[in-house]
């Protein structure tokens, strides 16, 4: 079986990319390319109306989606008692 969940990535200066966007301290997955670029489409927009307001000086915008794969293997007997 492969479990498939995407990530909204956040761009780290020179050309690194990590995952930063967490639920109670864990990073968040969503079931489709579409409710992540909905998350960030949210997010910037949030960013920008504090900008407007200015509550915010500056914000970065280095977002992107990726689709992540893990396959899971079950093997009959393992851990059984």
């Amino acid at each position: 079986m492969i479990n498939i969940w995407y990530e909204v990535e956040t761009s780290f200066f020179p050309s690194a990319w990590e995952n930063c966007w967490l639920v109670d301290g864990e990073p968040q997955r969503f079931a489709s390319f579409e409710e992540a670029t909905r998350e960030i489409e949210e997010h910037l927009k949030d960013m920008e109306d504090a900008y407007q307001e200015g509550n915010l000086s500056d914000y970065e915008d280095d977002f992107r989606v990726v689709r992540k794969t893990e396959e899971v293997i079950f093997v009959k007997g393992v851990g059984a008692a």
